[in-house]
C-alpha cells in the first residue's frame, strides 16, 4: 500500500504545526497570568503530543510506501495558538474566546485531514479520534466556565 503524495504532506504539515503549537502553548503556559489557564494549556499539550506520538509511531511500524516529499514543502505557514491577543490577553474570558478560536483552527485542520479521500483508514481514524478528544476537552471546558 502507498500513501498519497498530498495526503502525506497533509500529515507532515500537521505535524510540523503540532511541533509549533506546543511550543507556543509552553510560552503561554510560562507567561499566563491566570492560574486558571494552566489546566487548560496542559490538555492541549497532552493531546497534540499524543497524536503525533501516533501518528510517527504510524509511519515506523506499518508497513506503507510513503512518497518522496522534500521538507520545504511540509512547513507550518501559520501556526496554533501563536495569535498576540493570546499571549497578551486582557482578561480571563477574553483568553478563553481566543484560545477557543485557536481550538476551532485545530479541528478545521482535522477536518480537512480527514475529507481527503486518498487518506487510509488508519491515520483517518486517528484523526477522527483525536478531533473526539478535542471537541470533549471543549464541552468540558465550557460547561465548568458556565457553571
Amino acid at each position: 500500500m502507498e500513501l498519497h503524495y498530498k495526503t502525506y504532506q497533509k500529515i507532515k504539515i500537521y505535524l510540523d504545526k503540532i511541533q509549533c503549537a506546543v511550543q507556543n502553548l509552553n510560552q503561554l503556559k510560562e507567561r499566563t497570568i491566570f492560574p486558571e489557564n494552566d489546566a487548560m494549556i496542559e490538555e492541549r499539550l497532552t493531546e497534540l503530543r499524543l497524536i503525533q506520538a501516533q501518528l510517527v509511531d504510524f509511519f515506523l511500524k506499518v508497513q506503507i510506501s510513503v512518497p518522496y516529499v522534500p521538507p520545504s514543502r511540509c512547513k507550518a505557514i501559520i501556526s496554533w495558538y501563536g495569535a498576540t491577543t493570546l499571549h497578551s490577553p486582557l482578561s480571563f474570558l477574553a483568553f478563553q474566546k481566543d484560545f477557543f478560536k485557536a481550538d476551532m483552527q485545530v479541528m478545521d485542520q482535522i477536518r480537512f485531514i480527514i475529507a481527503d479521500e486518498n487518506i487510509v483508514p488508519c491515520p483517518k481514524f486517528l484523526f477522527e479520534k483525536h478531533l473526539e478528544r478535542l471537541k470533549r476537552i471543549q464541552l468540558a471546558e465550557t460547561k465548568i466556565r458556565q457553571a
